[in-house]
């Protein structure tokens, strides 16, 4: 959203208001349990995907 003066965003954008709106991705290095792994990537392609879908239900849930 586009912030007004008091820096609160007035209207949302057209890609907030389709959905399409995406996190800038970081890459990173992490160190999983190879089992944890294994399970993941047992799902098929873009297990990374799901990874960081699975990590965010945790940070939402955690910042409530």
């Amino acid at each position: 959203m586009a912030p007004a003066q008091d820096g609160k965003a007035p209207y949302a954008t057209m890609a907030e208001v389709m959905g399409l709106f995406r996190p800038m991705k970081k890459p990173v290095t992490i160190r999983l349990d190879a089992d944890v792994l294994a399970w993941f990537k047992k799902g098929g392609k873009r297990y990374q995907t799901r990874i960081n879908g699975e990590l965010r239900k945790v940070m939402e849930r955690e910042s409530k």
